[in-house]
């Protein structure tokens, strides 16, 4: 409103709203690409093999959940991977005691190196036990290991699976307007949309990981994952 104000005082002309209005619809071309949905008459995209062994990595910081978490995961997982991203004595305990159940595998850090570093060591441990596909969990709960199910449907037809958060009062309102400049920003980038690109429970195929292998780093390295999967093609 203040740009319009200014743009019929310069101007003396509400004429010159057409010309605004027409350069804020282009400067929208590239998200509504990226909204436009597939040809229900193109041809569905061909099934992919079915994951037959799957590994779950936790990465685990300053969070007493890492148990439960693990024996969520373990119901739908041929391995669980924990990674111990430095944490305090009692809860590396813990996860000692959690690391004795025959598949769960524990990486332990001894310092705090960062959520992306913790997930690059968990998803380097679980390609090496010969996993066709990933899942990535947070250890504080957040994500419920009963919803695995749904991201195996989905990577039926796809390579990368990324959960999407309910809004509401599940999500505290700065956190609702931070994730929602930085997916509609990312989406943006890649011209792809994404409704939820902070989400921490993913699902990768093995083929994408040895391909795009995540990067190390803290929350930042997820993003920077996922918009390298995206502009590389995969699903």
């Amino acid at each position: 409103l203040p740009a319009a104000g200014l743009l019929i005082a310069a101007t003396g002309s509400y004429r010159a709203l057409l010309a605004m209005g027409a350069v804020g619809l282009a400067g929208l071309l590239p998200l509504a690409r990226a909204e436009r949905r597939r040809d229900p008459l193109e041809p569905a995209a061909a099934a992919l093999p079915p994951v037959e062994r799957l590994a779950a990595v936790i990465p685990v910081y300053r969070s007493d959940r890492a148990a439960e978490v693990a024996a969520g995961a373990l119901h739908h997982a041929e391995l669980v991977v924990l990674v111990d991203d430095g944490n305090t004595a009692e809860i590396a305990a813990g996860l000692e005691d959690v690391a004795r159940h025959d598949r769960v595998r524990l990486v332990r850090m001894e310092v705090n190196r960062g959520k992306g570093t913790a997930v690059a060591a968990g998803v380097e441990l679980a390609l090496a036990s010969a996993a066709d596909a990933v899942i990535v969990l947070d250890a504080d709960g957040q994500h419920p290991p009963q919803l695995i199910p749904r991201f195996l449907a989905a990577a039926e037809h796809s390579e990368v699976m990324i959960g999407d958060r309910p809004r509401g009062e599940v999500m505290p309102l700065r956190r609702r307007l931070a994730n929602a400049v930085s997916t509609w920003a990312l989406s943006l980038v890649v011209r792809r949309r994404l409704r939820d690109s902070q989400n921490g429970m993913r699902l990768f195929r093995a083929s994408a990981l040895r391909d795009m292998p995540p990067p190390t780093g803290r929350y930042e390295a997820e993003t920077r994952h996922l918009k390298a999967l995206i502009r590389s093609g995969r699903e």
